[in-house]
């Protein structure tokens, strides 16, 4: 896409918001959570997977620095961005998951500081609640996301976020990536709390049977039901059922804290709450095969519809009620290749058109029509969107701050510029026929992070961090020089 004209700002709107993405565990705090989230234990317990220990065992240690907020916050101040999407740790402010437990005072004062110091600075926090590090303590209580008792301690502690920050926060982030947890967590393994991973059965009926897809009800902040059993970190747990469990009382949770913001707080503070959901875009092997189509379809389904179709229609994609009571899911990956280039991360392929195919997929599926929706828009923020490369220990400061592709230029430039003009063109589109607006970019990430199992491997940040340097220095790589100027207006082709 190198032949595209020239970006600049003012094309997506006067009021889009232009922000980089964090998470809390990602991007420092592990020297707290040793002892308090999920993933510090599946990590380094000794039953996990051999290649996780060996990824991050020796990369964590000796980078138990929190990160350089004071630092950051200017640095994305003289580039130009005008949010910062950050998450709270659960067990930052509440050690024992629960409210019962006590309220960390130190932990709560930390986020008043950041979120203060983002304001003083004009970048808008957009807060997420969940991003994956469940307290431990709940996981061994009931088996965190396994038991319906999450949706009431999750609400307990959405309602203290809200108290604490809502005069401050107006953007909302109830839970990061459902879809990403689920098969991670419970059935792929690769991510806390690793169940899953030693069963061969693929993902069939849940437990529960078919009522999980009748609909979404919203409980009280407490539990409706009793807690499991607690667990381990040796079981296997069973892919067949567990990521529907875990799916639907996520949805709880969701809906729990949305209806609890909407109900006691929006009115007073005046803000907007939401949840960040990923897709894939995918392409039928043959574009003229009608079946291969409908494979297309029932793919967008069991990743984004999942949990796209309870929360605007209040029941489960038909694709799900149709296969998923059976003994096995349609084995319908038998013959998917990656679409695009490679990067640096092993799951991630660089196709830009697929940003403004989901878009335009989301808007026809459940936007309304332009003249018949009374302004109700469908709002949309791109949360967070990056490539990595992997970290070359050999090469000096200098060569690591650009990422040669292989079409020549800096790959993590050519990213963030090919998928914006594809993002201006699908705005441009859609507004026009759909009552959605699509209102801001989140570069993920402003700095190197840590990347879950994948460690200090491979990095997305716009400015390099030197790991080796005590103070973790921070130098602007190519792509990072190519947003400040683009956000400053100075066309950019």
């Amino acid at each position: 896409m190198s032949s595209i004209g020239k970006l600049h700002p003012s094309a997506f709107g006067h009021d889009f918001v232009w922000g980089t993405a964090s998470s809390a565990y990602q991007f420092g705090y592990i020297s707290f959570l040793r002892t308090q989230s999920k993933y510090f234990d599946f990590l380094f317990v000794a039953s996990m997977k051999v290649r996780q220990i060996n990824t991050v065992k020796a990369q964590v240690f000796g980078i138990l620095s929190h990160m350089n907020d004071l630092e950051d916050v200017q640095i994305m101040k003289k580039m130009g961005f005008n949010a910062f999407r950050l998450s709270i740790s659960w067990s930052r402010i509440l050690p024992s998951g629960k409210i019962s437990g006590g309220v960390n005072q130190e932990g709560i004062q930390f986020y008043h500081d950041l979120i203060d110091e983002l304001l003083s600075n004009g970048i808008k926090p957009f807060v997420a609640l969940f991003h994956w590090d469940l307290p431990q303590a709940l996981e061994s209580e009931y088996m965190g996301f396994l038991s319906t008792q999450i949706v009431g301690d999750f609400c307990d502690y959405a309602n203290l976020c809200f108290w604490e920050y809502g005069g401050k926060v107006k953007n909302w982030i109830t839970l990061n990536e459902p879809v990403s947890y689920c098969y991670g967590g419970y059935v792929d393994g690769g991510l806390a709390p690793g169940r899953g991973s030693d069963s061969s059965t693929p993902l069939n009926s849940p437990a529960e049977g078919h009522e999980i897809f009748t609909g979404i009800h919203l409980p009280r902040c407490q539990a409706t039901e009793p807690a499991g059993n607690g667990g381990s970190l040796g079981n296997a747990g069973d892919p067949g059922t567990e990521p529907y469990i875990v799916a639907r009382n996520q949805l709880l949770a969701h809906a729990a804290a949305v209806k609890l913001y909407k109900d006691n707080f929006q009115d007073v503070q005046k803000g907007q709450i939401g949840i960040v959901l990923v897709s894939n875009w995918f392409l039928p092997w043959d574009a003229n095969s009608e079946e291969d189509k409908v494979a297309v379809k029932r793919a967008l389904d069991f990743m984004l519809g999942w949990f796209m179709e309870p929360l605007m229609k209040g029941v489960y994609p038909h694709n799900m009620m149709k296969y998923v009571d059976k003994d096995r899911l349609p084995n319908y990956n038998k013959d998917k290749v990656p679409i695009g280039e490679k990067s640096g991360a092993d799951w991630l392929y660089i196709y830009p058109k697929g940003i403004g195919e989901v878009l335009k997929w989301i808007a026809d599926t459940y936007g309304e029509k332009r003249n018949s929706c009374d302004n109700n828009d469908l709002v949309i923020y791109i949360t967070e969107n990056g490539v990595a490369e992997k970290d070359d220990f050999k090469k000096t400061i200098k060569e690591a701050l650009v990422y040669k592709g292989a079409s020549g230029g800096d790959m993590r430039t050519n990213y963030h510029k090919d998928h914006l003009q594809v993002l201006k063109d699908a705005m441009t589109d859609i507004t026009k026929k759909y009552c959605v607006k699509i209102k801001g970019y989140f570069a993920w990430s402003l700095v190197d992070n840590y990347e879950w199992a994948g460690g200090y491997k491979t990095r997305f940040g716009l400015m390099y961090v030197d790991y080796k340097d005590g103070h973790l220095a921070r130098y602007p790589k190519e792509s990072a020089i190519w947003f400040a100027n683009f956000l400053k207006g100075d066309g950019q082709s």
